[in-house]
């Protein structure tokens, strides 16, 4: 069971339900595509699931206050970034409304971390679909660029440290049931985000696109689909494996060229026209 995770399955379950729960406009693209209120509802029970089951599990398991504070300052550094960003978009005079919503504040799960990886999602989902106008208005194209590596950097480092939390070890051994809840919710959310994944390849508005924190292929970050599943396959395959089988490892791409093995064009800009802010 991979460290990261299941707090990337929860964060892109809670940032999505979330706001296809608040914004009308957003719950219409998606029930157009066929993924309706009944199918929002569930994502939004799964979410808060997830997180009771973040209580259940601390509950049984002997307190580890070294990772609780790695968890603490990782989840710090991407708060961090996200308050550089807001910085860049006010000074460079993006409309206040639109800050707002990059900055996904109205999203809040049950769980401090939980909340601060679904809101870090929605920031890269829309830092990575913004029109060239506004994106200029953040700073230069490679500056806009290298943020947005960060901020992935950081949200995968943050996933990681809170994962351990989740995943058997010498105070928790996998024998505990609990890890068995832990793989199935895993699994349950894995399917809903496969949902979402589908009706969102039929949705063309990419601010639709990025305030659910999913980016299709060939935007920004050359990295894949829905924010859960952005990395690269651990061997630096194209085409990702499905979330419940993926495997982080220190190989994968986070948007440029980093090694030898992640050959291909590199960075990727958008390529088609839609209508976005």
């Amino acid at each position: 069971m991979p460290a990261p995770m299941y707090y990337q399955l929860l964060g892109h379950v809670l940032v999505a339900s979330h706001t296809a729960h608040d914004y009308k406009d957003i719950a219409d693209d998606l029930s157009k595509a066929g993924f309706g209120e009944s199918k929002v509802n569930a994502g939004l029970e799964l979410a808060k699931a997830a997180e009771a089951l973040v209580e259940k599990k601390l509950h049984q398991s002997p307190d580890d206050k070294n990772l609780e504070h790695s968890i603490h300052a990782a989840a710090t550094e991407v708060e961090m970034w996200m308050q550089t960003v807001k910085f860049r978009a006010r000074k460079g005079g993006l409309d206040a409304e639109l800050v707002d919503d990059i900055q996904g504040h109205e999203i809040h799960g049950d769980k401090h971390t939980a909340t601060v990886v679904a809101q870090a999602s929605r920031v890269i989902g829309m830092l990575r679909t913004l029109g060239e106008e506004s994106r200029d208005k953040i700073g230069p194209m490679q500056s806009v660029h290298d943020m947005l590596i960060r901020g992935n950097t950081l949200q995968k480092k943050l996933c990681k440290t809170a994962g351990y939390m989740m995943r058997p070890s010498s105070m928790a051994p996998a024998s505990m049931p609990i890890f068995g809840e832990i793989r199935a919710l895993e699994t349950k959310m894995s399917q809903w985000l496969d949902g979402l994944d589908q009706a969102a390849h039929k949705v063309e508005d990419l601010d639709t696109l990025g305030m659910l924190g999913f980016v299709p292929h060939g935007m920004g970050m050359p990295v894949g689909g829905a924010s859960f599943d952005v990395l690269r396959h651990e061997r630096a395959k194209t085409t990702a494996p499905s979330a419940a089988e993926a495997v982080t490892t220190s190989g994968w791409s986070v948007g440029r060229q980093g090694n030898k093995e992640n050959i291909g064009d590199g960075w990727i800009e958008p390529t088609y026209d839609v209508n976005h802010k």
